[in-house]
């Protein structure tokens, strides 16, 4: 059985497979999740005026997520005003820089340990030279993973200190130095959501900054992330998302295996994505997480093909589904779900 699995993994990895970061993807490295994240919203959002339809609409939705309701679906089923989804947004970007600049200290201080770079340098072991991610994460840990192993990577910025978004009518699918300049190894990594350095003036111009405190706001930088929700489907059409969702749907609908790390399946952009290319080609596909959702296994058990492998935490240590064991087999004292060990064990 083992030997069967361990064949899987290196049949997705032999065709250099998309990479799809979702929450889980970060929480190793301190990052909050969503439920954590739901949890000082609840604490932080204040509202001035107590009488107010903000101050209403809030407490709705305060109410909602203390008695355990998931924040995308929460955000989803209220309206919001513009000033309390800027509030939100702020305490949001707050809440995750605080420990993405925690991780970063420590990435500079010590020799942190990033399994997603380990990964990507496998991956560039065979003839493969760009590896694309697709990430909903706001965070750097995919920009910090890069670095670890000295990679070159992309987010559609041009390099620099006040980094220019190159525009939709720039974008390429080859890096933005001049094609006389070969690049050996590239990561090319889309944040469909947005991310901590990208931001928005007051004149409306796009840039990305190495900004890890909002200035006062005499300066009126705007973060330019996408909260969950029904915000989310609005700014899909500003850009940089727009464009930025437009080349993650190219990789989505030509990459040739994909490895799925703490990536719940709620993102219905991605996931129906997802679906229908492994449905309808069965390709290879590996889903890495503590716990996989429901959404996760309904994907691995119905809509992924033949050819999936789907490993979550057990009390044993963790129980692997594939089409040769839907039932879910359990590997004692193996901790297989999480990347560091996938790595280290099965490839």
């Amino acid at each position: 059985m083992e030997e069967k699995i361990y064949q899987l993994a290196q049949d997705c990895i032999q065709k250099c497979p998309a990479i799809i970061l979702g929450s889980g993807a970060s929480i190793t490295h301190g990052i909050p999740s969503m439920e954590n994240l739901a949890k000082n919203l609840c604490e932080t959002v204040k509202i001035e005026d107590k009488d107010s339809q903000e101050q209403e609409a809030w407490m709705q939705i305060k109410a909602s997520l203390e008695n355990g309701e998931d924040l995308e679906t929460v955000l989803e089923n209220n309206e919001i005003s513009t000033l309390l989804l800027e509030k939100i947004i702020y305490l949001t970007w707050k809440s995750i820089n605080k420990k993405d600049s925690e991780l970063f200290y420590k990435t500079v201080t010590e020799k942190a340990d990033f399994s997603l770079g380990k990964l990507l340098s496998i991956l560039f072991n065979s003839s493969c030279r760009e590896v694309d991610i697709i990430t909903t994460n706001y965070d750097r840990v995919a920009e910090y993973a890069c670095n670890s192993e000295n990679l070159l990577f992309q987010t559609t910025f041009n390099p620099g200190y006040i980094s220019d978004w190159q525009g939709s009518s720039q974008m390429k699918n080859s890096y933005i130095y001049p094609q006389r300049a070969q690049v050996s190894r590239l990561v090319k990594i889309w944040k469909v959501h947005g991310s901590l350095d990208w931001f928005e003036t007051k004149n409306e111009r796009i840039l990305g900054l190495p900004v890890f405190k909002l200035p006062s706001k005499k300066y009126e930088l705007k973060p330019l992330i996408v909260t969950p929700g029904l915000n989310k489907y609005r700014k899909a059409f500003d850009e940089p998302f727009r464009a930025i969702i437009s080349k993650a749907d190219e990789v989505l609908e030509s990459a040739s295996a994909f490895i799925c790390i703490g990536f719940g399946f709620r993102d219905h952009h991605i996931y129906s994505k997802l679906r229908q290319r492994c449905r309808t080609e069965n390709i290879p596909v590996i889903v890495l997480a503590k716990k996989l959702t429901n959404e996760a296994k309904r994907f691995l058990l119905k809509e992924a093909g033949k050819q999936y492998l789907g490993i979550e935490e057990s009390d044993e240590g963790c129980t692997v589904y594939a089409d040769i064991c839907r039932n879910g087999q359990n590997l004692s004292e193996r901790k297989l779900w999480q990347l560091s060990d996938f790595v280290e064990e099965m490839l």
